[in-house]
């Protein structure tokens, strides 16, 4: 488990620093190799293909880029049904990879309105804050934040929820409905 903690940590960083090459290397044995991609969308998708197989990108719906009205944007991917197996749930504010349970509580919440499930798909969600809007020293570790805007974690939400619903087919099964 110790080693499966460490490797999570550097397929975190892998996420978060995509200029920078990976090479994750355990008695020998190379375990992950990551190649640097670029910074923006589609190098966050080719690095998430490059540390979880490109059958495992393709089965990603993309959240956003959304700029949320309390400031900041959110970004990332979400899974589909498919990849609710492992736990490969990643979220990052200012590229720093936390284990913040507010976060986390909302796409749970999303999930089960959005799905009607308790098995939660993978989430590669980035938040970008003005650093002055987030407080880091929550907790020892600097795992957990606090938002000085609590109506940014509503527009993370809603941004969620959007995407959870078009990755079931909700809005376009609307979309045709109308037309």
């Amino acid at each position: 488990t110790e080693l499966r903690r460490c490797v999570e940590v550097v397929q975190g960083y892998c996420l978060a620093r995509r200029e920078v090459r990976f090479d994750l290397v355990h008695e020998g044995r190379t375990l992950l190799t990551a190649r640097a991609t670029s910074a923006d969308g589609n190098g966050l998708r080719g690095r998430i293909g490059q540390v979880f197989g490109q059958p495992f990108k393709e089965r990603l719906s993309p959240i956003g880029p959304k700029e949320l009205s309390a400031g900041g944007t959110v970004y990332g991917f979400v899974g589909d049904r498919e990849t609710t197996r492992g736990r490969r749930l990643f979220v990052f504010v200012n590229q720093r990879l936390i284990r913040d349970r507010a976060l986390l509580a909302i796409f749970y919440r999303a999930v089960r309105k959005e799905w009607k499930s308790d098995q939660f798909p993978a989430l590669f969600l980035f938040l970008d804050v003005d650093p002055q809007n987030v407080d880091v020293n929550v907790h020892p570790q600097k795992t957990e934040v606090r938002f000085r805007d609590t109506g940014f974690l509503g527009g993370v939400a809603r941004a969620l929820s959007k995407t959870l619903a078009e990755s079931r087919g909700e809005e376009a099964a609307f979309a045709e409905l109308v037309e």
